[in-house]
């Protein structure tokens, strides 16, 4: 990742359509929803109220996906291998 793109922030709207999800699953996996998006890393408020808008930080977003969808694959593969041992 460039310095670039690990600076590029986007509106709810824009960031579920570039990830391709929905803005609301976005919400869903914010720390402050119990998820694991880290407020600072992955998202902010726009401004310094809380009923700003947020920004998403797209590509470190991505990456953190890309790394769950990997360790659950993994995950996966390990089980069917462990139920193919017995």
């Amino acid at each position: 990742m460039t310095e670039q793109e690990s600076n590029v922030w986007l509106m709810t709207p824009h960031a579920g359509e570039f990830l391709g999800v929905n803005h609301q699953t976005l919400k869903r996996r914010r720390d402050a929803c119990g998820g694991y998006l880290e407020y600072g890393k992955h998202w902010r408020f726009k401004t310094e109220s809380v009923n700003s808008p947020i920004l998403w930080r797209v590509f470190f977003i991505q990456e953190e996906f890309e790394k769950r969808a990997n360790q659950r694959l993994r995950e996966l593969i390990e089980r069917e291998n462990a139920k193919k041992a017995q």
